[in-house]
């Protein structure tokens, strides 16, 4: 259990959110950017829709292990995302600030969609995320599939880095 805690929810959701809150925080002073370079968002968009639909398919069927997979391809992709899109290197060279600001808002847009998508199975940690996220709207309300639609994240929304979602636990 200790290394499945730290392999899919400390190293892997709660990094995310970590790593994209505090770029954030220190390229934008806490404040989602606008996705203003198009084409930034790469394939998030798509894979998020298409996780979302089989997860919300096997919520429905009440298939919890399969529906968290779903969502797990989801932080997966966006890990990777980051890796790939290189965000602390782009944030040395102000003349690629647009792009950092399209790749951190395609981040934190995910980040959005995560929080809805594992509500029903972790609320405390998506009220947490959601709460660090800024956004006014309560969790509660939001409903798939129209919640998952990509582009919802409003820009300027006041985001803060806050606690680790999920500390590292050390094996007894």
């Amino acid at each position: 259990m200790v290394q499945r805690h730290n392999a899919d929810l400390a190293n892997g959701l709660g990094n995310l959110a970590s790593r994209v809150l505090a770029m954030l925080s220190s390229s934008f002073d806490g404040a989602v950017p606008p996705a203003a370079v198009p084409g930034c968002e790469s394939d998030l968009p798509a894979v998020a829709a298409a996780a979302l639909a089989r997860y919300d398919e096997h919520m429905l069927s009440v298939r919890l292990q399969p529906a968290l997979a779903a969502v797990w391809e989801i932080v997966a992709r966006a890990n990777h995302y980051l890796v790939e899109q290189e965000p602390w290197k782009l944030a040395r060279d102000d003349q690629r600030r647009a792009e950092l600001g399209s790749i951190l808002y395609a981040a934190t847009e995910t980040l959005r969609i995560l929080a809805i998508a594992v509500y029903p199975i972790m609320p405390a940690a998506a009220l947490r995320l959601w709460e660090q996220l800024g956004i006014a709207e309560p969790l509660g309300r939001e409903r798939l599939p129209a919640a998952g639609a990509w582009g919802l994240l409003a820009p300027g929304t006041a985001t803060t880095k806050g606690a680790s979602l999920f500390p590292r636990l050390e094996a007894e």
